[in-house]
């Protein structure tokens, strides 16, 4: 057998086996297959075949174009699709967001006017033990006011009597002017931001 195989040998250019490893055959298949396609390619080369595609080559498809325009379809609407949940979450979120901030903005004012409660309820109380230590001022002030009152009266008379005679209140416009017009009265009570 074994001068068989040597005869084998001389006559045909074959070196490979075809022995496999049991350890290791999907390598030695995927190796043996490669240096297969190579010497392959060489050869068909050597008698000038062409081997490769060329770049402006479209091969045919086995689906349909409407079949595949159906399918980018279907690929583009799950996107958009996504992206529709994506904003909707967003918009979410945003909504909570700022709700939280709206609360927070409501108790801060709460907070203030309770603290603005608070603190005019201990100046009340403040007042009220101040009471007699106001009521001790109050007669030293009148006995300064019944000195002084006597000289504001006569002021108050100079000011009505004007040239000999009497003047009338002072007009609607100077009046304005001086104090300052009271604002418009209607439609004064809308909801706004700082309400």
């Amino acid at each position: 057998m074994k001068l068989k195989i040597g005869e084998f040998q001389k006559r045909m250019p074959w070196i490979e086996t075809l022995d496999i490893t049991v350890e290791n055959e999907m390598n030695t298949i995927y190796k043996q297959a490669k240096k297969a396609a190579e010497i392959a390619i060489q050869r068909l080369k050597q008698m000038k075949m062409k081997v490769f595609r060329p770049s402006d080559y479209f091969a045919e498809m086995v689906k349909s174009d409407t079949h595949m325009q159906k399918v980018r379809q279907r690929i583009a609407d799950i996107r958009e699709g996504k992206e529709r949940q994506e904003n909707i979450r967003r918009l979410r979120e945003e909504k909570k967001f700022a709700a939280k901030v709206q609360r927070e903005v409501i108790e801060n004012r709460q907070n203030e006017k309770k603290k603005l409660k608070e603190a005019v309820m201990k100046h009340r109380k403040g007042l009220k033990g101040q009471l007699e230590e106001m009521l001790n001022n109050a007669k030293s002030l009148q006995i300064y006011d019944d000195k002084t009152d006597a000289t504001s009266h006569l002021k108050k008379k100079d000011n009505q009597m004007r040239n000999g005679v009497k003047c009338s209140k002072l007009s609607r416009n100077a009046r304005n002017k001086k104090f300052g017009f009271g604002g418009q009265k209607k439609r004064s009570k809308n909801n706004t931001k700082e309400r």
